[in-house]
């Protein structure tokens, strides 16, 4: 960037301009395109915020092209609010650019402690945020990240709710944490929304019955996830009892949800849906299903739905595979997975490890003889205590002579993705010309993704 006393013809946009138009006098026959649309499809083609940053402060010309873009996604910590609230007092119009708001919930620290109340500067900075949004009506994604952090719940004054209830009508999709103790949510089932797809809702032990009627006024929804902490007891008048002609992704995470629920018809009246993560203990049977492609569950979730087996599942993700060595426990995973043969593609098993002892699970002896139509096995451990130093997951990973011979694994297998605390993994499959042994042609490292139906290696390379 030039100093004042660095005073060039041209700035360095208005530079690019005239090399712009110098080289427009070329034969070549192309549509013209102006700098300012030019410099906005640079602006949004990068993907790194810092990189986007540096691109704003080239001069004032991408400043004011480059800002806007940068303020369309705000993901913030909760300790960043004040810093967000200056801007938008000194700049209201920052505001307007505003799509996704993203405020990550304090951390208050380890164990179950006293609620507390965001002190006064924090309520008033979330105030003039909201407000600021507000006036603009813009804002299409709303996401109050909390229960991650829901052992000692932070509580929102009745002035702050009252900020943030006129920006969730505009809303596309709201992810919402409310406090065990929350007492001024109240006005959520009064407010209309007219354009929400996706309803995403944690709550320890929030009014069942304030929920019930806010979900039956959501009947445009696409995606409905629920999680209350499976150790409290239900929410008290919650059933479940609303049609969603549009739902295709359906998530519970809690307890039983009681005797009026004990039967829920809930996937039977929404037969489209193709995506299901159950956690629970709460019966969901399924009778058939014909949409159902991605499928999301644990084993004590499968003996509480016993029927939900009907469906030409793709994608299956079993999860908390505790005890390797319950030869009980992985009879019913082998039966309940050979129900989906021979439509299933993908199957992740998820392995929690309680001490670094434990073998792990052998998903190949496990799968092998089960599913003989697999493109991808993939395999993931979750540490389930603090400790065991994550040093102590490298027994988790192959060895190189697993990786020169592989052993038997299913005849159409293409990848195996592995996946520990600190790695993820792709081994892509060969085979030697005589089809004795199997081993690991290549290896590939690849990101994390957010969403669990997006995490499989055949979505990752393209081939879903």
């Amino acid at each position: 960037m030039f100093s004042s006393n660095e005073s060039p013809l041209l700035s360095p946009g208005h530079q690019l301009c005239e090399t712009l138009s110098l080289s427009s006098e070329a034969p070549t026959k192309m549509k013209a395109i102006e700098l300012p649309e030019l410099l906005q499809l640079i602006a949004e083609s990068i993907d790194d915020r810092l990189d986007l940053v540096s691109f704003c402060r080239v001069d004032h010309f991408t400043h004011s092209i480059a800002t806007p873009i940068l303020f369309r996604t705000i993901e913030i910590p909760f300790k960043s609010i004040s810093l967000l609230a200056r801007v938008f007092k000194i700049d209201p119009s920052r505001a307007k650019s505003c799509k996704t708001l993203s405020i990550a919930a304090p951390y208050t620290g380890p164990g179950r402690g006293p609620d507390i109340t965001v002190d006064k500067q924090i309520q008033q900075d979330l105030i003039t945020i909201f407000n600021a949004i507000s006036r603009h009506q813009q804002l299409s994604t709303l996401i109050w990240d909390g229960y991650h952090y829901s052992c000692n719940d932070c509580l929102l004054p009745e002035e702050v709710w009252a900020a943030i209830f006129p920006v969730l009508g505009s809303l596309r999709m709201l992810q919402l944490y409310i406090a065990n103790n929350e007492k001024y949510t109240n006005p959520l089932k009064s407010i209309t929304f007219t354009r929400l797809r996706v309803f995403r809702l944690y709550s320890h032990e929030w009014d069942g019955v304030l929920l019930e009627t806010l979900l039956g006024t959501l009947q445009d929804l696409e995606e409905l996830e629920l999680w209350f902490h499976v150790c409290c007891e239900p929410p008290e008048g919650l059933t479940l009892q609303s049609v969603y002609p549009k739902l295709k992704r359906f998530s519970y995470t809690g307890p039983s949800l009681g005797k009026i629920a004990s039967d829920s018809d809930f996937l039977t009246r929404h037969p489209q849906i193709e995506t299901l993560y159950l956690d629970t203990h709460q019966p969901f049977p399924l009778l058939d299903s014909n949409a159902l492609r991605n499928l999301n569950i644990d084993d004590y979730t499968i003996c509480a739905s016993p029927t939900l087996v009907n469906a030409a599942i793709l994608h299956l993700r079993l999860r908390a595979l505790d005890n390797p060595d319950d030869a009980r426990m992985l009879s019913k995973v082998k039966n309940f997975v050979s129900s989906f043969v021979p439509s299933l593609r993908c199957l992740e098993i998820e392995a929690s490890i309680h001490r670094s002892d434990v073998r792990p699970v052998d998903a190949f002896a496990l799968m092998v003889d089960v599913v003989s139509h697999l493109d991808e096995l993939a395999i993931s451990y979750r540490l389930r205590s603090s400790r065991i130093p994550i040093s102590a997951v490298d027994f988790l990973l192959l060895p190189q002579a697993r990786l020169d011979n592989l052993g038997p694994v299913p005849h159409h297998l293409k990848y195996l993705g592995w996946t520990t605390k600190t790695q993820s993994l792709v081994y892509c499959i060969g085979r030697d010309s005589e089809g004795d042994r199997n081993f690991v042609l290549k290896t590939i490292t690849r990101p994390v993704a957010n969403d669990w139906t997006k995490e499989s290696v055949l979505n990752f390379l393209g081939e879903r």
